[in-house]
This record gives C-alpha cells, structure tokens and sequence, in this order.
C-alpha cells in the first residue's frame, strides 16, 4: 500500500482510520454523515473516531455540518486516492408514488434523524431534485437510501453479503410505514383529495 501523507506534511502518513474515513466520506460525497453513521459503519471506537475527524479537519479535508461531516475540495481529491472500504452497488428495494410532492418533503423532514426498528440514522443529502435520507442496521451491514423525489419515493440498499437481502425489503418496508405514519400525522386535511 503506497503512503499517503496530510498535506501539511505535518505528521505521520494516514493511519488506517483516516484513509477509512476518507473513502467513506469519498464515496457518499453528497451525504454529510452523521458521527454515529461513520462510527456504525467503520467500527471505529468513538474516541479514535473523533480523533480522526479532528486531524481531518484540522487539514483541511473534512468539514462539519450539523448533520454531519463531508468532504472539502481538498478532501475529494485526496480521497480518489483511498480505496473504498465498503463497496456494494446499490439495490433497487422498494419504488412507489407518494399522495403529493409538498407532503412528501413534509414526511422526510419528519424522518430525519430518527431511528426505528433495526434501522439507524446515518445521514442526509439534497439536491436540486430531491432529498436522500440514509439508514444503516447497527452492524453496518445494510444501508437504505430513502430517495424523495417529487411524489416518488424509492429506497436502494446496499448490502455487504447479498443473502441480507430479504433483511433489507423488511427495512425497507418499515420506512415506507414510517413515511405513511408521517403522512397520518400530518392529519387527512394535509393530504390532497381527488380535486387537488
């Protein structure tokens, strides 16, 4: 494995942690994740975690948000560097139609943030079409994109050992319940109606 070393020059090469982090955050670059999200899916103990974080962006590389932290410009391409930890193409889940555009962004910012049954928050990323929110189990080993777009909503996983599929459509399944009871909440006069 070739050294790779901080720009300042300042210190040692990247410790495993930091290239981890790297290619993680390399890989998600339009995702800010959440510190627990990166401690789930890395297993790294919190204290070096933070640790990490730190001298990352002390350099310059990773920048924190409050929803979590993303690369910088110089973090990017750092990053193509790094090989990626964690690689799995996504997997189509779940796709359906959602009763109106305006209560679908209503029901995602009611998700953000929120953990339910196996699923943990992991982090966030919007666009110019849409808003992603992102769920990993505890053990890191599935990952659920909730894609909102418009009145459509699709979740894709990623799974380290594809026999978890059947895991990931139950999960799966529990955010489109979770999407439904925050349209119910919002009460049926949110909803729109056969004229709207």
């Amino acid at each position: 494995m070739t050294d790779l070393y901080l720009p300042s020059g300042s210190g040692p090469a990247l410790s495993d942690h930091d290239r981890d982090i790297l290619a993680l955050l390399g890989r998600e670059a339009a995702i800010e994740v959440s510190f627990q999200g990166l401690r789930r899916l890395l297993d790294i103990h919190q204290e070096s975690l933070t640790r990490a974080l730190r001298r990352l962006q002390e350099e310059g590389l990773v920048s924190g948000t409050e929803e979590g932290y993303r690369l910088s410009s110089q973090g990017v391409s750092l990053a193509q560097a790094v090989r990626d930890p964690i690689q799995s193409p996504p997997i189509p889940v779940l796709r359906t139609v959602l009763p109106g555009e305006r209560e679908g962004r209503r029901a995602s910012e009611a998700l953000r943030q929120r953990w339910f049954g196996p699923l943990r928050w992991y982090g966030f990323a919007e666009d110019a079409a849409g808003r992603t929110l992102t769920w990993t189990t505890e053990d890191g080993g599935i990952r659920l994109d909730a894609r909102f777009e418009g009145i459509f909503l699709s979740v894709d996983g990623r799974l380290v050992d594809p026999n978890r599929l059947p895991e990931a459509v139950t999960a799966a399944h529990r955010i489109l319940n979770e999407v439904t009871r925050a349209y119910m909440d919002a009460g049926a006069s949110a909803l729109p109606g056969p004229d709207s």
